[in-house]
């Protein structure tokens, strides 16, 4: 219940700074994510990475953003740099 009411008070910002956190978060952690793969590989086991967020609602702002002639070209830059 007090998760309700305080997700349904968010404002543009408090999602953004979410986003912008999940996404900090996550470029911290792969720094070591690269080494402890290629340990595992090297130990002769599998791998499984899960990937949390697919960067949907970002890849439809961007497009919201284009021209038709930029859409045609499609240089989309998905990086979080619109959060920073």
């Amino acid at each position: 219940m007090i998760y309700q009411s305080i997700t349904a008070n968010d404002t543009p910002r408090d999602e953004t700074e979410q986003r912008f956190f999940a996404q900090l978060l996550l470029s911290m952690k792969l720094p070591s994510l690269v080494p402890a793969i290629d340990a595992a590989f090297a130990e002769g086991n599998a791998v499984v990475v899960q990937l949390v967020s697919t960067a949907e609602a970002m890849l439809n702002r961007r497009l919201a953003d284009l021209s038709d002639q930029e859409r045609e070209a499609l240089e989309i830059d998905l990086s979080p740099r619109e959060y920073v």
